[in-house]
């Protein structure tokens, strides 16, 4: 009987035991620990004890010190210190669909760069030596302020993959605006958002002023977006210091007063310094919206369709200001429009469904793809002899192709003429124009368009919808 009541009770010692650990473990979870500190309370209640300051740390509930009331809000604090470190890094390294993903080890990241005798940068910059991508050639040089190296965003939507950009490599240099040419949908404004961080590659490299994009470059970037984004309360004034100030922590209270009285003069808003923005025109908003871009340093500046909905006046106003800013920056813009990609493009991408069709300047995509030059001629009279005319034109090396003819009015095409020889046959007819036996009254001459350019390469019948000349726009 006695060896019967003795296992009984190491039996019940031995479940309290369990009873308690079970205890101890599930304390470790913040409502766990929250229903034990409150049924210490519920128990204080029943037994007519006061929870004070001095009983705080006394068990009433359980035998065990680590159940008090005290202990449980000690254990709640140090969770709600782990739990939030734990967030922290959990969205650093999985932020979802916007943001930049950092590496698993980034805490620890600054010692490991430090130890590293080779920069990430100085390799990635060295494999893209003598690359090439859809005809532009690829070296490795100073003025390269950022980088894409085979960079893929792809989404995934309803089970079906959809590659909004896909394997572009374009190098982007100081001094330099670069234009984004393509139709809706071409990935111009998803490359944009991912130079600024916005989003992140699926695949590939970004790097800025030769570091891998994340938190160090954003304070390099400066970013207008395709719609403004301001404060309807905050003056033109307050909107330019507060960005400032936001962008450049090192700058002094003078340095920020003075950088946003010069992008107001820049800007032509004067007369508008602290006029709210509610009341703006939408084209002094986005007037504003570039201001911000620019102001407090950013050597990288992102303008996404900057000239959207404005009218000529501010529309020239935004041109001499991207211009007049162009030394010491690199200038990335996203545009429809031909005739501003052509005026202020020193290169243009051309993309067309996430990839990159070509890249070059202005003059060098139009005579790559191009049609070449069209002269257009009024013979003196009608019974004048075409055909000398035309072997003439071929005296000086090129192909001389007739597009249109009607009544005295010739429209000629030179599909490959170089312009040495286009400027000598120009000197040599208007030389012989005054002659009698000269069959030419007037003429004119028009080199390829880029909507030619664009046309060829994207392989439509007519870019008419997909990009714009300036008069095609509604302003508002």
């Amino acid at each position: 009987m006695t060896s019967s009541i003795r296992i009984d009770d190491e039996e019940e010692v031995s479940f309290a035991g369990l009873v308690l650990r079970a205890h101890k473990l599930a304390s470790l979870s913040p409502p766990s620990a929250f229903e034990i500190a409150v049924r210490n309370l519920l128990f204080a209640e029943r037994s007519n004890v006061r929870v004070d300051w001095s009983s705080l740390f006394m068990s009433i509930g359980y035998r065990n010190t680590i159940f008090t009331v005290g202990m449980q809000m000690v254990i709640l604090l140090v969770e709600s210190g782990v739990f939030f470190v734990l967030a922290f890094y959990i969205s650093k390294v999985f932020p979802g669909e916007h943001g930049l993903a950092s590496r698993w080890f980034f805490p620890v990241k600054p010692y490991v760069d430090k130890s590293s005798t080779e920069s990430p940068a100085t390799t990635m910059l060295t494999e893209t030596e003598n690359e090439s991508c859809d005809g532009q050639r690829e070296f490795l040089d100073k003025c390269c302020t950022v980088l894409l190296k085979e960079v893929t965003k792809k989404y995934n939507i309803r089970g079906a993959r959809k590659y909004a950009v896909r394997d572009v490599t374009i190098k982007f240099r100081k001094n330099e605006i670069t234009a984004l040419l393509g139709e809706n949908g071409a990935g111009k404004s998803t490359i944009m958002k991912m130079i600024s961080g916005h989003i992140s590659p699926s695949s590939g490299i970004i790097m800025v002023e030769g570091k891998m994009i994340g938190g160090s470059t954003r304070v390099q970037i400066g970013v207008c977006p395709q719609h403004n984004v301001l404060f309807p309360s905050l003056t033109v004034f307050e909107h330019l210091r507060f960005y400032a100030i936001l962008k450049n922590r090192n700058l002094s209270q003078k340095e920020v007063e003075d950088a946003s009285e010069e992008m107001i003069a820049d800007l032509r808003l004067e007369h508008k310094r602290d006029a709210r923005a509610s009341t703006l025109s939408g084209g002094m908003q986005r007037r504003l919206c570039i201001g911000i871009a620019f102001i407090a340093g950013s050597k990288t500046v992102i303008l996404d369709e900057p000239t959207a909905g404005v009218d000529p006046f501010a529309r020239r106003a935004i041109w001499d200001l991207i211009l007049k800013y162009k030394e010491g920056h690199t200038i990335i813009i996203a545009t429809h429009f031909m005739d501003e990609a052509d005026i202020l493009g020193d290169r243009i991408a051309i993309l067309s469904e996430g990839t990159l069709r070509a890249m070059d300047t202005p003059l060098g995509l139009k005579q790559e793809y191009g049609n070449g030059y069209r002269l257009k001629i009024a013979m003196k009279s009608k019974g004048d002899s075409l055909e000398d005319f035309l072997s003439w034109l071929k005296c000086y090396g090129g192909e001389v192709l007739l597009l249109d003819s009607y009544n005295k009015q010739v429209e000629l095409g030179l599909p490959e003429w170089k312009i040495s020889q286009v400027a000598a046959m120009l000197t040599d007819i208007e030389r012989r124009c005054d002659a009698v036996e000269f069959p030419v009254q007037t003429y004119s001459i028009n080199d390829s368009t880029l909507e030619e350019v664009f046309v060829k390469l994207i392989g439509k019948q007519s870019s008419r919808g997909m990009v714009q000349t300036f008069e095609d726009r509604e302003i508002t």
